[in-house]
């Protein structure tokens, strides 16, 4: 896995994505060219003029009103406790299977379980690994939301009301004791971008229409510019207005997650640390009787706030955030010292391929 900065640079804000650069959290392959391979028209396909979507100005970011319009009001957090295989969890995922539709016993959302290879109605075209999957077999972001309505879609999967999840629960699916990073009774082949309904307020003007996405090869929460072809678990939950807001308690110590039963160190050290520093630092912190421990990477994302940036956190019950990487206990499997990171500035995961690089940490327990 490359180490990507996470700095903005000057090239990244001059050329606005169209070439090499990235965001933060925007890995470049989600956002390259190869996403939709459409001519203009017959003449430019007779020509070999490939249309280029970074420069169409229907990809554009639409404005504050209409971005808030698109943000999900409920489901924006989790309102239970985050199924988690890491050391420290006291709530470990469990499943009930039947042939198209598995139940989180923790979240209790209910999962499309088989992907189809080509979703009706959806012209996307998925790209795995860099080979073009055929028209259909991937969904643009408006597609992947009307698929998962679809009362065809309800029909097949026994009735209910299906949507497209939102960051948090399709990160609660995130499996990293895998290599790759998804329970295996979740028919699909390895997938590296799941579309979301959270969308992206990107901060620089002119930028490109974002929603989240996931990447189930590696585990890692990423952009993708909407225009392109991602593949759809769609959702379904009993609690129609679930998760519309934190239910965080403000204690001398800490801030105590009433959803997700974490207690979080309130003001971290300012300094940065290696992992095993940071590992260490939270195992030796003392505060209000110790007992803490580095959280794992299912655990911080918990705490990220998508509706916000710069940080993306509640800035009240979570000061002196840093727009910067953090540290998660969670180790990457591929043989090579990789960890993962948060970063919060936006709330994108990254895999470090290093220990010995130095990021910020806030301890839990």
């Amino acid at each position: 896995m490359t180490q990507r900065s996470s700095a903005h640079t000057a090239c990244e804000v001059a050329t606005l994505l169209l070439t090499a650069c990235a965001l933060p959290g925007i890995h470049r392959e989600n956002v390259d060219e190869q996403a939709v391979i459409e001519p203009a028209n017959k003449a430019d396909a007779d020509a070999g003029v490939s249309y280029d979507p970074l420069k169409n100005p229907a990809n554009r970011n639409e404005d504050l009103e209409a971005f808030r319009a698109l943000v999900p009001t409920d489901h924006v957090f989790a309102e239970w406790p985050m199924p988690d295989s890491s050391e420290h969890s006291k709530t470990k995922p469990s499943y009930t299977v039947s042939d198209q539709v598995i139940t989180d016993n923790v979240t209790k959302l209910r999962w499309q379980r088989v992907l189809p290879d080509v979703y009706p109605s959806c012209k996307g075209n998925y790209d795995f690994v860099g080979r073009l999957r055929g028209v259909g077999t991937g969904c643009t972001w408006d597609e992947a939301k009307a698929y998962c309505r679809s009362p065809e879609l309800a029909e097949k999967l026994g009735g209910g009301t299906w949507r497209l999840p939102t960051k948090i629960e399709l990160e609660s699916l995130i499996e990293p004791t895998r290599i790759n990073t998804i329970d295996a009774r979740l028919n699909a082949f390895p997938i590296d971008f799941v579309w979301t309904s959270s969308p992206i307020l990107n901060p620089l003007p002119e930028g490109l229409k974002m929603s989240w996405n996931i990447d189930f090869m590696s585990g890692e929460s990423n952009m993708g510019g909407r225009f392109k072809g991602g593949r759809v678990r769609c959702v379904s939950s009993a609690n129609a207005t679930g998760g519309r807001e934190q239910n965080l308690q403000l204690e001398d110590a800490g801030v105590r997650d009433l959803n997700t039963g974490l207690f979080w160190q309130k003001l971290p050290d300012s300094a940065t640390r290696t992992w095993f520093e940071a590992s260490e630092y939270c195992k030796q912190l003392d505060l209000d009787g110790g007992g803490w421990h580095l959280p794992s990477l299912k655990e911080l994302l918990t705490i990220v706030d998508p509706t916000r940036s710069q940080p993306a956190v509640n800035v009240r019950s979570f000061p002196f955030t840093q727009n910067a990487r953090y540290w998660t206990s969670t180790e990457y499997l591929d043989g090579r010292n990789s960890a993962y990171q948060v970063e919060l500035e936006q709330g994108s995961s990254w895999i470090s391929d290093s220990y010995d690089e130095y990021h910020n940490v806030r301890c839990v327990r």
